[in-house]
């Protein structure tokens, strides 16, 4: 992902400024790709993942909404 993508993914589900940004990249011990983003407005948190597919445990849970995907 780009910056350029990631700001239009900010603009296209108003995401506000006091959001927290967090990485679950799994088990890997280097720098991974950020493809999967998921959104929770009630706890106001960001969750960067590898994918953004249903292999995720944020993918089923209704708290969180899955906003960007390189696979869907």
């Amino acid at each position: 992902m780009t910056i350029g993508e990631f700001a239009k993914i900010i603009k296209v589900y108003n995401i506000p400024d006091d959001v927290t940004m967090l990485s679950d990249s799994g088990w890997e011990c280097w720098a991974t790709d950020m493809e999967g983003i998921y959104y929770n407005e009630r706890s106001k948190k960001l969750v960067f993942t590898q994918t953004g597919n249903e292999y995720e445990r944020y993918f089923d849970d209704p708290e969180w909404r899955l906003i960007h995907s390189e696979e869907v």
